[in-house]
């Protein structure tokens, strides 16, 4: 197991060249899977020195015959990495609700050893969910089935009639009512259990995994490339698997990009730490007791600020109404504060603060502001010097680590300052 922090300089000692020559051949086809600016691997080379930088992606992956876990940069401190970091990264990753990721694991996330990989402890959970759902039987429905036969039976499938009569008229096509196991939420069953066992780590849970998957003797695992999450729902008669079938719905969406390109399947799971962080922003503000109404990116939000060929729109991340007018437009940043000559990270970059003043002259909101990790300044609001709005600009930390530390603590802190800053 391999472990690298994003944004960080890693030492890859443990890492072989061959893992390192896989990243980089590989880094065009994540950046364009998870539509990155920039390639999600940093690789440097210098004489006998190489370094990786993981850049706006975190997760686990394949490579070199190695285990590749990257954790996101608020998860890990300058020197160290807690042995809890996966566990606290599928708590934020479940309350944000990133990628349908809604999954609440309980006593499967917390009693993960330190030594499980990612892969592991969802692999887990979910053999945990389907061997509970399995003790009431397999899955299995009534469905339609096309057969040829000699003898009548179903009804005749007049479609088929032709040339089938003249070929041989002694057998023609029925369409027949069967019940199997054969079904959809079967075979994304099957296939869960066969990719999370390529996945895991863990000889205990791939030989578990295994077992799962022998429960389904006769059905063929899912296609991934022709099913889509959408296709497979469930009757009442099946909501034991509603836990178990959320989590491969879930695997299943975030492998579509491992298998969008012909030649190249992407060995592993990566997250888009910015829509992450974006995603988590969002659930805190949705969450957070306050007497407005909130709405997340959304169709809502999306405004044309300018006509024109091209025209000029604007999306911000999050906005506040209160009688149907904007009072707050705020967007997410993950990132430091500060750039170029603010080393100290003293004040917004440029090109942020010019963003949300156009935020604020769209929706005319008197105020605006910008959503960081972690703030190192004191100076926490802007006044405009020139007249109409908005007429203030804020800065807002929404850090995940505290909301891990502290849930009520946290929720009351962000509630008193956007408060403060509405009032």
């Amino acid at each position: 197991m391999v472990l690298l922090v994003e944004y960080s300089p890693n030492d890859i000692e443990e890492l072989s060249k061959q893992a390192v020559d896989e990243l980089q051949a590989l880094n065009p086809e994540w950046q364009q899977a998870l539509d990155l600016r920039k390639e999600p691997f940093r690789i440097d080379r210098e004489g006998s020195s190489t370094t990786v930088v993981p850049q706006g992606v975190c997760g686990q992956l394949e490579v070199g015959n190695q285990t590749v876990e990257v954790v996101p940069k608020y998860l890990a401190n300058r020197d160290d990495v807690p042995a809890d970091w996966r566990e606290n990264f599928l708590t934020i990753l479940a309350f944000s609700g990133v990628s349908e990721f809604h999954i609440e694991f309980a006593e499967t996330i917390h009693g993960g050893a330190s030594a499980s990989s990612l892969m592991d402890i969802m692999a887990a959970a979910y053999a945990d969910r389907l061997s509970t759902a399995l003790a009431q039987g397999v899955p299995a429905d009534y469905t339609e089935r096309e057969e040829r036969l000699s003898n009548a039976r179903g009804r005749l499938s007049t479609r088929k009639l032709y040339p089938q009569l003249l070929k041989k008229p002694s057998e023609l096509w029925y369409r027949t009512t069967v019940y199997t196991t054969d079904i959809p939420l079967s075979r994304i069953l099957k296939w869960a259990c066969h990719r999370f066992s390529e996945l895991a780590t863990a000889t205990q849970t791939v030989n578990r995994l295994y077992e799962l998957e022998q429960r389904f003797p006769n059905i063929e695992p899912a296609d991934v490339s022709g099913l889509r999450p959408s296709q497979v729902s469930l009757s009442s008669q099946h909501r034991r698997f509603d836990e178990s079938l959320t989590i491969a719905k879930w695997l299943l969406d975030n492998l579509e990009a491992a298998y969008a390109g012909e030649d190249v399947a992407l060995p592993g799971i990566l997250f888009k730490t910015e829509e992450m962080y974006e995603g988590f922003v969002d659930a805190v503000l949705d969450a957070v007791d306050v007497p407005w109404e909130y709405t997340g990116k959304d169709a809502e939000t999306y405004k044309r600020l300018a006509s024109g060929q091209p025209h000029q729109n604007i999306n911000p991340d999050h906005l506040f109404r209160s009688d149907e007018a904007c009072i707050l437009v705020l967007d997410s940043k993950y990132t430091k504060m500060g750039s170029g000559t603010d080393v100290h990270g003293d004040k917004p970059e440029r090109n942020y603060f010019y963003q949300v003043l156009a935020y604020g002259r769209g929706y005319e909101a008197d105020a605006v502001g910008l959503v960081y990790p972690r703030l190192r300044t004191q100076k926490r609001c802007w006044e405009l010097e020139t007249a109409g709005t908005p007429s203030t600009v804020h800065v807002f930390e929404i850090d995940p680590m505290k909301f891990l530390a502290d849930q009520d603590a946290f929720f009351q802190s962000v509630q008193k300052r956007l408060v403060r800053v509405v009032a």
